[in-house]
């Protein structure tokens, strides 16, 4: 809260930096399919300018934003279309894809719930078993144990 207005609004130096007004606008282009190119071209810049917007951090953060609604505006009618698919289409290899994609989809939200399943990353894991008890490993040359007494070597020393 700033204490001269009141308001809840950060100070401008904190503040995110707000994305271009032209970037928002290709933005709207581009994730309806549309090139670079003719993006560029309606909102009126030139390719290597809207690519030199594109390369600020903030910018390309919006435009990802506005991709990933447009996602998942589309993904939320997925589930009533391939339904529709599944009871209504007359090609049999449509029907088995869109139970395939309903049944994928199914197990994806049923993992995601489970929060405590461990996530599989990639890497190796050595798991080395034996069936025999581990030999201590000889010390280095010159190293004196002193617990070790061999009976051969006193009575060679005793003569």
């Amino acid at each position: 809260m700033t204490p001269a207005t009141g308001d809840l609004m950060p100070p401008a130096k904190h503040r995110p930096p707000e994305p271009h007004y032209l970037v928002k606008r290709a933005a709207e282009h581009l994730v309806a399919g549309a090139s670079l190119q003719s993006a560029a071209k309606s909102v009126g810049l030139s390719v290597p300018k809207l690519r030199e917007l594109l390369r600020k951090p903030h910018n390309l953060t919006h435009v990802r934003q506005v991709r990933t609604l447009a996602v998942e505006a589309v993904a939320v009618g997925c589930p009533g279309a391939l339904a529709e698919i599944i009871k209504t289409s007359t090609n049999a290899m449509a029907r088995v894809a869109a139970a395939k994609a309903v049944l994928a989809e199914a197990r994806e939200a049923e993992e995601s719930g489970r929060a405590s399943a461990p996530k599989q990353m990639p890497g190796l894991v050595v798991n080395i078993v034996s069936s025999q008890p581990r030999q201590p490993e000889p010390r280095l040359a010159g190293a004196v144990d002193h617990g070790f007494v061999d009976a051969e070597i006193i009575e060679d020393d005793a003569k």
